[in-house]
C-alpha cells in the first residue's frame, strides 16, 4: 500500500528489496543530510517492528554511510551525513535509500522523508515529501 495525501492506493511489490526511494540530492560542504523513517500506527494494519536499512550511496553507486534499524511502532529513527563525509567538493550528489526487506516486513509501516539543512544554522532548505511503504506479509508476496 502507498499513501500520498489522504488516498490509499494498493500495489503489489515483488521485490525482496523495494527500489530507492528518493533520487539524487546535492548537498554542499556546510550542509547536512538527514534521512528519516518511522514506523507509522495505521488502524488497518496490525502493528510490528520494522528492519530498516538507511543508506547513503554516491553518484558512482558507493555507499557512503549506512546503518541498519530495527524500528518499533510509533518510533523513528534517522541516519545524517555530513557534506564533509559525502566527499568534500563544492556539491556533492547523494542518493538516499531506504530499504525494508520484504521478509521482515509483516505490520511495518514506514514513512520515510529526507532533508537537507545548514550545519550550522540548522535551517532545512530541501524536505523530501514522506513516502508510505506497506508491504504484505512475505508468505502473501509470492505468487
Amino acid at each position: 500500500m502507498f499513501l500520498a495525501g489522504a488516498k490509499i492506493v494498493k500495489a503489489f511489490n515483488p521485490q525482496p528489496d523495494p527500489p530507492a526511494l528518493f533520487g539524487m540530492i546535492g548537498i554542499t560542504p556546510g550542509e547536512t543530510m538527514q534521512l528519516n523513517i518511522v514506523n507509522a500506527e495505521f488502524p488497518q494494519i496490525p502493528p510490528g517492528p520494522c528492519r530498516v536499512t538507511l543508506r547513503f550511496v554516491n553518484s558512482s553507486g558507493v555507499v557512503l554511510k549506512q546503518q541498519t534499524v530495527t524500528v518499533k511502532p510509533a518510533q523513528a529513527a534517522s541516519l545524517k551525513i555530513t557534506g564533509a563525509e559525502a566527499g568534500g567538493a563544492f556539491r556533492n550528489e547523494i542518493h538516499p535509500v531506504l530499504a525494508v526487506p520484504a521478509t521482515e516486513a509483516t505490520g511495518c509501516s514506514a514513512i520515510g522523508s529526507v532533508e537537507v539543512f545548514n550545519s550550522t544554522t540548522g535551517q532545512t532548505s530541501i524536505f523530501a515529501h514522506p513516502i508510505y511503504i506497506s508491504l504484505p506479509p512475505a508468505a502473501a508476496a509470492t505468487p
